[in-house]
This record gives structure tokens, sequence and C-alpha cells, in this order.
């Protein structure tokens, strides 16, 4: 236990308003309050208008509303004539906003889990009785389709998974697939109804992987709760700031989310900063064992409450708090990378992250080996049920991609391929010995020649892989099975990291110039490669066009070049 804490008097007026929630002029931000999982038909049929629910909000200061179309009772049938994109609803007031989202639940893909798609863009994305969204045998389709118009993707019912366990869950609304997507893609989010073991669980242990999830409280009004916000998320804007829905999305990408229960007189009030990095923040360190300073300002009109200072998912610290707002400063050693956050019985904030030396935070290498198990499991369950429909082949390549990761995760945490956290704030830095061939040992007999340009810091790959789908490629003459994939991609670079736009050569028949060779550019096709050093990167691909994304640990086919890269980094 830590036995530096000091508590200071917090000066500044804090105020309790309806519709803010509290206010703080000395952090110069306010307070708002969001409920995300809100029915008008809801498990009982309920019907209630958008103009009732918005009443509903303004009774418990409940700011932001997101009301779910689902597939239950009439919801699909009645509630999507309601939605508008990313427009809200015309109820909807200054500081007060009802907006029209989706919920997976009892739609195509739901047995993989409950999710949430905030702020989609396409205003057909449901319609009555048919949904449009991309994923529906499985759900990692929708990152992209959503995220890329401005919209976040997350889980529900948090709650639902049993503390420990690592088997897929039986029940209807766990985020099965949550572990295959976390490696995969950026998922923004994970909500629960209830603060309970199972949800603070399943969100530590990835955030102990060094993924960034923001935690969301929710009512899942007319399933769960029959009233709106007694779970819910609290989120700071700068005070002065004009509220809108975007902004609220962008607090929940950003991490910058508290959920709290709420209680008649008050919420618990926490907010947290680590050395002066406040909610969902990155602070990079020198890579030495050094002491941060953090501060969490707490309150709480239940009598006897304690607020609990939290590092890497164990409790490290507690103090007694009061009704009246105080700040608790503690001085917390570290040693490793790591994230901090503070809860009480009735709240829990958003993690604020510290990377020594900037390296990942990979605290729980046996429970990363774990996940890399469960999707063995995932995917056997899945197909013997017959839940990945015609995309069980496309799904079985992406478990694979995905316990790559996890494995590495495993193998970084236990120190077997540990990125070198011993020199200090330098980064490694791409030079012109990086050219070479590059492949991943699993999937031999493809891979990448990379070129490194240093005057015009650029990079060129040529990704030498295979297909087997002709009419993803248009190809112009029959060369057989597998059909063979040349995709080259080329962009600038900085430090460790290369990120480059990707263009697919196609219309080639072996030595022939009988189909001259015709380079598509892939609308906001990506690849990034980071470089951990001279023989290892980590290759990430998005190609939305085709429905392609995964990551490839990457390594030299040959280690010839390594002295020269590694005289290079010392100069």
């Amino acid at each position: 236990m830590l036995s530096n804490l000091r508590v200071i008097a917090v000066v500044s007026v804090y105020l309790l308003l309806p519709a803010f929630g509290w206010s703080s002029t000395a952090l110069a931000q306010s307070w708002y309050n969001a409920d995300i999982h809100l029915h008008a038909n809801g498990c009982s049929n309920d019907d209630r208008s958008a103009a009732e629910i918005l009443g509903l909000m303004k009774n418990v200061g409940i700011n932001v509303g997101s009301i779910l179309v689902w597939g239950g009772g009439r919801s699909l049938e009645l509630d999507p004539v309601h939605f508008r994109g990313q427009e809200d609803d015309p109820v909807s007031e200054p500081n007060y906003i009802a907006h029209w989202d989706i919920e997976i639940s009892e739609l195509p893909g739901d047995w993989h889990g409950h999710m949430d798609l905030l702020n989609v863009a396409q205003k057909d994305a449901v319609v009555p009785n048919q949904v449009n969204y991309p994923g529906q045998d499985y759900l990692l389709p929708n990152y992209q389709y959503v995220q890329s118009q401005g919209g976040i993707v997350g889980y529900g019912h948090g709650q639902g998974w049993e503390p420990g366990s690592y088997s897929v869950p039986t029940g209807c609304c766990n985020p099965k697939e949550l572990p295959l997507d976390v490696a995969l893609a950026r998922v923004d989010f994970l909500a629960s109804e209830r603060m309970n073991l199972g949800f603070y669980w399943l969100w530590y242990s990835m955030l102990n992987a060094g993924f960034h999830l923001s935690p969301l409280g929710t009512s899942d009004l007319g399933c769960v709760w029959m009233g709106v916000g007694v779970f819910h998320a609290a989120f700071p804007l700068p005070t002065g700031d004009t509220l809108t829905y975007t902004k609220f999305i962008e607090a929940v990408r950003e991490g910058r989310t508290v959920i709290r229960r709420n209680h008649p007189q008050a919420p618990d009030y926490l907010d947290i900063r680590v050395n002066g990095m406040g909610l969902g923040g990155e602070l990079i360190l020198p890579n030495q064992a050094t002491t941060v300073n953090v501060q969490v300002d707490a309150s709480s009109f239940v009598s006897g409450q304690t607020v609990e200072l939290i590092l890497d998912g164990n409790v490290i610290e507690s103090q007694a708090i009061t009704n009246s707002l105080q700040t608790y400063q503690w001085s917390v050693p570290l040693n490793r990378s790591g994230w901090i956050a503070a809860k009480t019985t009735d709240a829990h904030t958003a993690a604020t992250f510290v990377l020594l030396g900037g390296c990942p935070i990979r605290n729980d290498p046996i429970s990363a080996r774990n996940w890399k198990g469960y999707l063995d499991a995932y995917y056997e369950v899945g197909v013997s049920e017959g839940r990945f429909g015609t995309s069980a082949d496309e799904v079985g390549q992406k478990v694979d991609e995905a316990k790559l990761v996890w494995e590495r995760i495993a193998q970084e945490g236990e120190g077997s391929i540990a990125m070198d956290c011993n020199a200090g704030t330098q980064d490694f830095t791409i030079n012109a010995a990086m050219s070479d061939a590059w492949f991943f040992p699993d999937t031999a007999g493809q891979g990448f020649f990379i070129i490194v340009y240093e005057d015009s810091k650029s990079v060129f790959l040529a990704w030498f892989t295979f297909e087997t789908e002709d009419r993803q490629l248009g190809l112009s003459a029959n060369v057989g099975e597998p059909f063979h994939r040349w995709l080259i991609a080329q962009g600038p670079y900085e430090g460790d990291t290369a990120l480059l736009d990707v263009f697919l050569a196609s219309g080639m028949v072996f030595d022939s110039d009988e189909f001259p060779v015709d380079l598509v550019a892939y609308e906001d096709a990506t690849i990034k490669i980071v470089w951990t050093d001279c023989e290892t990167g980590l290759l990430e691909y998005n190609i939305p066009t085709l429905g392609l994304m995964g990551v490839i640990p990457i390594q030299r086919v040959a280690p010839d070049k390594v002295a020269a890269c590694e005289a290079a980094q010392a100069q």
C-alpha cells in the first residue's frame, strides 16, 4: 500500500446542475451524462416516443440518449422510420440530445455479441424489417463500416461475462467476438448495465493487453432497467463548449468517460490526472523506473464510501471520502508500462495510460495466451452451430490472424520477444538497411519486398500473396488455383512507422506483354508497418474495398543486413 497520501481541498466551486452534473472552473470543464442503451420499443414493447424518452432523460439529468433500434418485439418494424443517420431526433433541445442508433440484438450477427453502432452516417443502415450493416455472419466488418463514417463501435452487456473464464459464453448477449475484434480492429467501448466483477474482469483483461476501451454505463431501458440512467456514463467538455452528439462520440473515442450509478441526491464524482494527464490520455515517460503523481477528485453522498486507486487492475490504495469534494494525491512508483484508474462502489473512471519508453502495456501474458486459445473454441463453436454462415472460411482466417496478435502480446509480456525498453526515449528509426525481403514464418511461401528511400523518407512495398476468389481480382487470364495476388504500396515514413497507400496490380499473363499491368488504387486502403527493431516489425493492412483487414508479424528472410541496420541506429 502507498503511504504518501495527501488530501488537498478543491478551492474552486463545484456545482451540481441537473442538466450538467458536476462543473469545475478550476479544471475548465463541465460534465455531461449519457445513456447509450435506451429503447422506444424494448423487451416489453413499451412504444415510447422520442419526446417521452427525452422527458425521462431530463428528469434524471441525462444529457445524451442513444435510442437503439433492435430486432426484438416491434422495434425493427416501427423504430427505423425515426433513424436519421447522424442527425439528432427533432425533439432534441440544447443540452438534451436524443439520437437514434443500432443495437445488433435479435438481428443478424447477434450470436457473436450485442454490438452497438453509434453515429452511423448511412441513413438506410436500418429500414423497416431490414438491416444493411455489412457484418451479419460475424461482426468484425462493422468496425471499418462505422468508424470510417465518424461513428464508434463497441459491445454491451459486459456484465454477463463469467470472471476468470476463457470459455465461450452460452448466454445470448455476451460479447463473444470481442477477443477477435479487439486484436484486429479498434474497439471503442465496452458497456455494462451493472458494475460487477464480470464486467471489470473482462475490461481489465483487455487493458492489460494494451488495448484502449472506454467504459460506458447503460440502463438498457425497457429490458434490464425500467428507468433511464440507472447506470450511465459521464464525460467532460471544456467549459463553455456547446454539447453535440459528435462531441460525445469523440469523448468516448478518446476515453474521457466515467461510469456511475445514479443516486437521488447525486452520483459519485470522480476524475483523475496522472502527471497532469487526464482521462483516457497516454503519458509517455523515459524507459526507467519512475514515480508518477496521481490526483483523484472525489466525493460521494453515500455514507462510508471510499475511493480506490487501481493500477493494472489491482487496488493499491484507498481513502474514505465524503460529500465534500476534495483532491486525493498519491505518488505511485512504476517499473513497467501500465494503466491507472479510480473507483468507488458506484463509479469508475476510464483508464489513463503510462508508457515507459513508449513500450505498450503487456501485463498479463497468461491471459493473452488464454485469449488465443479462446479463439479456437470460439471458431469451433461458431462453425458447429452454423453461426458464421458463408463467411466461415473468412472468419477462420481472421481468427488465425488474431491468434498471432495475442501470441505476440503474450511473448512480449513474458519477455521472450519483449521490445527493447532500455534505450531511454530514443525511438527506433527506419533506415535504408531495412530494405530487404520480409515474411512471417507461419505463412512461408509469401511475403514482402520492402525498399526504404532515405532521401525522400518513403517506403515502397511489394506483397506477393494468394487469392482464392477470381471475382475479387478481376483477372484477365485463368492462372489456376490459387490465384496469385501482387499488391504494391508506397508512402512516407517517420521514426519507426511507415503508412502506405495500397494498389492492386492485375491484368498480367506470365512472360507476356499481351495485357498491360493495370494498377488500381483502393480508396482508403492502407498498410501500416511499425518496426520494433532491425529484425522484427508488425504490419497492419486494411483494404475496405475487398473487406480485408489484419495484422502480420514480420521478420527478415535472411539476417545479412541486420548489422548495417544496427550500425545506422547507433549513429
